[in-house]
């Protein structure tokens, strides 16, 4: 339990625990040795698979061994003529990773070697691996390694659909979910702009698009009033501007979350990112509009000081653009 003290183990059962895990280290190592004798001497029996079986079970961030193992399964699978065969094999070897994924979810070369598995596949079912994934990300809804498998099943998918738009439009809604859930999901956030620009392009009508992104811009502000301390809603309003067509409706969205931010200030006075962001937007809007008002300047260089009383790691950088906007602005320190 959180919060608890450990209780020390008595010196008998503490040396035998000891003795357990040097035991344990030791067949690591020997097997580990073991297996690398038969990969030296190019040896891709069954039984060489048999081995490589138990030492990614102990340990699955070997991505040699991954490698390894996928030689002995091309020479197996070359004897096997019968397409129904292949299948058969390769639906045991998607469950060993199964249970690999059971053991350590966030192992990049299990994923790796997943995806290889289903490429080799006469039939491999797309469908039941989006199913596999989507339960996977119940249990680690951020596990970044996840997402992007997730990426690569939806984009066979997509290849397999005869209307791949509506594939995206799926995983956009997923990722809506996910955010929902939890507004700190990097990786959906991610997720959700690499989708936007396809599901943009789609729609027939100006008309649909803007309401797709007023719909965007709704989500950023639900989720900077639900935390605002968490940066993702903040670089992704940054990116959906980027994406702007024209200057004009950059300048409009930047104006529109200046208006979101003094709300937010007025209900989350102590938060870091809005005097951030607010002082970025005021620098872009000088740039792309003109001249700031004495007060939108004065107003700025209040909320450095702020930031230099709320965030000390980073003292120095707000002191130096405190300074240097007191010059480029010919006010008094």
């Amino acid at each position: 339990m959180h919060g608890r003290r450990r209780e020390k183990l008595p010196p008998d059962q503490l040396e035998k625990l000891k003795a357990h895990e040097a035991q344990k280290v030791k067949e690591y190592k020997s097997l580990n040795s073991h297996v690398m004798e038969l990969k030296a001497k190019d040896d891709f029996s069954g039984e060489s698979l048999v081995q490589t079986t138990k030492l990614l079970r102990m340990n699955p961030e070997l991505h040699s061994i991954w490698n390894y193992r996928r030689l002995i399964i091309i020479s197996i699978l070359s004897n096997m003529p019968e397409e129904a065969s292949k299948q058969e094999y390769l639906d045991q070897e998607l469950q060993f990773l199964e249970q690999i994924i059971r053991k350590n979810i966030k192992s990049y070369w299990m994923w790796n070697h997943r995806r290889w598995v289903l490429e080799a596949m006469p039939n491999p079912s797309w469908d039941r691996e989006l199913a596999l994934v989507s339960k996977m990300l119940e249990i680690d809804a951020r596990n970044f390694h996840g997402w992007n498998y997730r990426r690569n099943v939806v984009e066979y998918l997509r290849q397999l659909s005869r209307d791949p738009s509506k594939i995206d439009q799926k995983e956009f809604d997923y990722t809506t979910e996910k955010i929902v859930q939890d507004c700190a999901n990097h990786a959906a956030w991610h997720n959700r702009s690499k989708l936007l620009p396809s599901i943009l392009e789609k729609q027939s009508s100006l008309e649909e698009r803007e309401n797709i992104l007023l719909k965007e811009k709704e989500m950023i502000k639900t989720a900077i009033y639900t935390d605002p301390e968490d940066q993702n809603a903040w670089l992704y309003h940054e990116w959906l501007v980027s994406i702007q067509p024209s200057l004009e409706k950059k300048n409009t969205m930047v104006q529109e979350l200046v208006e979101t931010i003094k709300e937010l200030l007025e209900l989350e006075p102590d938060c870091k990112w809005p005097y951030s962001v607010y002082i970025n937007c005021q620098m872009w809007l000088e740039q792309n509009i003109g001249q700031l008002t004495g007060d939108t300047k004065r107003e700025c260089l209040s909320f450095l000081e702020q930031l230099m009383d709320m965030d000390k790691y980073h003292i120095g950088r707000y002191k130096d653009m405190h300074r240097n906007l007191c010059k480029k602005w010919e006010i008094q320190q």
